[in-house]
């Protein structure tokens, strides 16, 4: 999967999602809590601890809109969304879990998925640019004071894509 789109990325990590709900039992809530953070970073174009966090703000207050320290930034924040498809039973079977050591993320993401965290973040980049942008242009979307919105109208979209909580 090393290098894969933003769909095949999205289709490859929704099914593990899928097995993970489906094995109620610590190891699968594990891989759940752990898949459903590369979701998180997948669909916000965020840094690994920016999207620890924001999925651990998820569990703890259940809020969908949340706003995660800039990783490498201090004092800034950007907004995070949840994705339309977790709820209430993701908050139920990770919330007793807590939040992984980065270590471990980076593991799953290498080991199950053979593909490295940052490749999540350029996918989702690179699909809300249509794979025109380079790197330049991207960055100065990331520093756009409205990149919020373009965020939220990506969650909006792929809300209308895929079933609410699955």
């Amino acid at each position: 999967m090393e290098g894969g789109g933003f769909d095949t990325l999205l289709k490859t990590l929704l099914a593990a999602r899928a097995e993970a709900s489906s094995k109620p039992h610590r190891r699968g809530r594990r891989l759940l809590r752990d898949v459903n953070i590369l979701l998180v970073q997948l669909t916000n174009g965020l840094n690994i601890s920016e999207a620890m966090e924001c999925y651990y703000k998820f569990i703890t207050t259940g809020a969908r809109k949340v706003h995660v320290r800039l990783a490498g930034s201090e004092g800034r924040a950007r907004l995070c969304i949840i994705p339309s498809f977790m709820g209430d039973r993701d908050i139920e079977l990770t919330r007793d879990l807590g939040i992984p050591r980065e270590e471990t993320i980076l593991s799953v993401a290498s080991s199950r998925f053979k593909v490295k965290t940052r490749s999540l973040k350029y996918a989702f980049y690179k699909y809300i640019t249509g794979g025109e942008a380079d790197w330049v242009t991207v960055k100065r979307i990331l520093d756009l004071d409205r990149f919020d919105k373009i965020l939220e109208y990506f969650h909006e979209t792929l809300g209308r894509r895929l079933p609410p909580e699955s």
